[in-house]
């Protein structure tokens, strides 16, 4: 089915809830509806709430600009220079390599955890979340909007495309030569674009797919989740397998010299079946979830805050912060899906390293002086 007859009963309509499977109408309703909410926060109002607090002691309103955890209230600015943590917000005295360095803060990390991070330190903490959130869903938006994107290229006339418009006559003289008839040698060129439009619907599914992932908690069945996930990264391949004979392999073979008419139709025929198996496996990958989440709540609270912290804590399975992937692998340092490093690994496969050996004082700005203020 190339709509969704559930979402078409709505109105008004968006656009981008039609054609929406393998995701279920909820998921992609709750999909539309996060996008509005986090398209409304503006992520410098966020950011600045992550670095000003009050001096501790005088109270002064600061901005942190960067550098380590250890501040110093400015006396040029009206402050009393007291030196604290600008995470916790108690003395600088009682910290030191057992709190977690220059770079962190083991005190305000135990007081979060215990609920009892509270004020000024409570309130930057939250937009740290927030801040974080943000940024992970607007990486999740583009890369999904990605296969959109690319679904749209691929609706375009592939043969009447810069790169490509040499093929058609091409074709078509190779087809004559061997006395192939007009009808048959423009089916043949139909089947091209055949091929190129499967792989549109297939693009639209694959992205469709990762909003799934998004919400594939709210599936209670634990069979049909797993036929999702073994079913969803094999849409993603034979889409990428068959844009590559469309984008790649027929340019070559028909700008070969020494192809003739048998083999381009024999290829031809090659492609329109990988065409019709990859949009079998889009059906397939769209029945797994069928119904699935009936009975969800509608729209749940939206990005789970405890789910993105306890990946960070690394171990055990994960999900890729670009593409949603649910990596199975414990020990994969890479997604198997997208190639994306997992957060905590650096591209060389080295964990990174902690900055906590060395550190300086960092005077906060006066948020009277700064330009950044609310």
């Amino acid at each position: 089915a190339s709509s969704c007859w559930s979402c078409l009963s709505r109105r008004p309509l968006p656009d981008t809830l039609v054609c929406h499977l393998p995701a279920t109408c909820r998921m992609a309703r709750r999909w539309e509806a996060e996008k509005r909410e986090m398209a409304a926060i503006d992520p410098d109002v966020v950011n600045v709430a992550t670095r000003r607090r009050r001096c501790p002691k005088c109270g002064l309103p600061v901005i942190k600009d960067g550098g380590c955890e250890h501040m110093v209230c400015p006396l040029a600015s009206g402050g009393c220079g007291h030196e604290y943590c600008f995470q916790c917000g108690k003395p600088w005295a009682v910290h030191g390599a057992e709190t977690g360095g220059f770079f962190a803060c083991s005190i305000a990390d135990v007081a979060e955890e215990a609920g009892e991070l509270t004020g000024d330190e409570g309130a930057m903490r939250s937009a740290t979340r927030k801040e974080r959130l943000l940024k992970a869903f607007r990486l999740k938006v583009t890369f999904i909007e990605g296969f959109h994107d690319s679904a749209k290229e691929a609706r375009k006339v592939l043969l009447e495309q810069q790169g490509f418009s040499d093929l058609a006559p091409r074709m078509l003289r190779l087809l004559a030569a061997a006395g192939v008839d007009d009808d048959e040698a423009a089916a043949a060129l139909a089947v091209v674009q055949q091929a190129s439009d499967a792989v549109a619907k297939c693009r639209d599914a694959t992205a469709w797919s990762h909003v799934a992932l998004l919400y594939l908690h709210d599936v209670a069945d634990e069979q049909r989740r797993f036929f999702f996930t073994q079913n969803q990264p094999l849409l993603h391949r034979l889409t990428m397998l068959l844009q590559q004979k469309l984008e790649e392999s027929l340019p070559a073979l028909v700008r070969r010299a020494s192809t003739d008419a048998d083999a381009l139709l024999a290829f031809l025929r090659t492609l329109a079946d990988d065409a019709t198996n990859m949009l079998a496996a889009r059906h397939k990958v769209g029945e797994d979830l069928a119904g699935a989440d009936e009975g969800a709540p509608e729209m749940p609270a939206a990005l789970d805050v405890d789910a993105v912290a306890a990946e960070e804590e690394g171990g055990g399975e994960w999900d890729c912060e670009a593409c949603t992937f649910h990596n199975a692998d414990p020990a994969a340092r890479r997604c198997e899906v997208c190639d994306t490093v997992r957060r905590g690994y650096a591209d060389d496969g080295e964990d990174d390293e902690d900055e906590d050996e060395e550190g300086g004082e960092d005077v906060g700005d006066s948020e009277d002086d700064d330009d950044e203020d609310e």
